[in-house]
Order: C-alpha cells, then sequence, then structure tokens
C-alpha cells in the first residue's frame, strides 16, 4: 500500500500527491568495474545497499537518500576486499557508510538523469546518474543506473597506478512502496 500523504502545492496551494518507497537491501545492489596493474587487470565487485528512500510528488519532485555499506565491499578475493575496507582505502572502521543523496532529476525523451551528493569518508562530491531502465508503479520502484565515480575526488588515493582510479558504476534498485 502507498502511504498517501498530502501536502500543498507551491505553485496552486492545493494539495498534492506524495508517494514514498523504502529501498529493499535484498533486491538493490551496486555493481562496480575498474582496472588495476596501470591499466592491465579488470576487476569486479559489489556493495549492498543497507538503507534508502525515495519520495516523489505528483509535480515531478523526486528525493533520494540511500545508505551503502562499506564493509559489503566484495570482488571475490578476500585479501583484496580486507585491503580495501581497512584504513588505507575506504575506511569502514571509521566511516562504516558511503551516502548518497539526490539534488535534482532531468529527463528527455530518451533517458532520465539523477544528480547528486555522494560522501564517502569525509569528501561529499557532485555524481550524475543516468537512468537506464525504470519502472515505477503505485506499490513499486524498479531502476537502473549507471555512474562513474573518481576515487580520488573522495581523497581515496591510495595505491595509485596499482588500484583503479575510476569505477563504472552500476545500480540496481528496487524499492515497495511505505
Amino acid at each position: 500500500m502507498t502511504q498517501n500523504t498530502a501536502r500543498p502545492s507551491p505553485e496552486t496551494g492545493t494539495a498534492q500527491r506524495v508517494r514514498r518507497y523504502q529501498i529493499d537491501p535484498v533486491r538493490s545492489q551496486v555493481r562496480f568495474s575498474t582496472r588495476h596493474l596501470f591499466g592491465l587487470g579488470g576487476v569486479r565487485g559489489s556493495f549492498a545497499i543497507r538503507s534508502g528512500e525515495i519520495t516523489l510528488d505528483e509535480d515531478g519532485t523526486v528525493a533520494v537518500a540511500a545508505v551503502i555499506a562499506v564493509n559489503s565491499f566484495d570482488t571475490g578475493n578476500s585479501g583484496r576486499d580486507v585491503t580495501v575496507i581497512s584504513a588505507r582505502f575506504l575506511d569502514a572502521e571509521r566511516f562504516p557508510d558511503i551516502t548518497f543523496s539526490a539534488t535534482g532529476i532531468s529527463h528527455t525523451e530518451a533517458a532520465a538523469a539523477v544528480s547528486g551528493r555522494l560522501t564517502v569518508r569525509t569528501e561529499t562530491q557532485p555524481v550524475r546518474l543516468t537512468v537506464h531502465d525504470l519502472d515505477i508503479t503505485d506499490d513499486r520502484i524498479l531502476a537502473t543506473a549507471n555512474a562513474e565515480i573518481d576515487r580520488y575526488a573522495f581523497g581515496v588515493t591510495a595505491a595509485k597506478g596499482m588500484a583503479g582510479r575510476r569505477l563504472k558504476v552500476r545500480l540496481s534498485l528496487s524499492a515497495e512502496s511505505v
């Protein structure tokens, strides 16, 4: 069931419907790929989404907030995974979450994009997600989106040349109405 809440529209003063969805951590995931060893080798992996919420207004306003669990970092190589969540890279002990909050959405007939702020450790930088598949009903949202992240922009600069600087990220999202 969608929670129907109403708030006045800034333009008309009349009530508008607000739909809220909770991101399902079991059915949602952040996958990434990058290069290492000076671009010679490829690495693929994932992070789990800990929690999140999407709010849609009838006027098209979208609010998104999501939390990614740093210690969920998984490439299938336990030695590498432990190193990446250590203080040398992501420092999961001091900074257990990566957060994203949307600041706007734009769309054309061909695609949609969500602009937002990503916080890794203590650095917050703008990020743009290009939405490729989107299905919204009263009961759920299913979406996939891509982005490219420069880890240096977030102060994660260890192992320059040995570990990839840029990560190609693919978000698979499932959210249920609340």
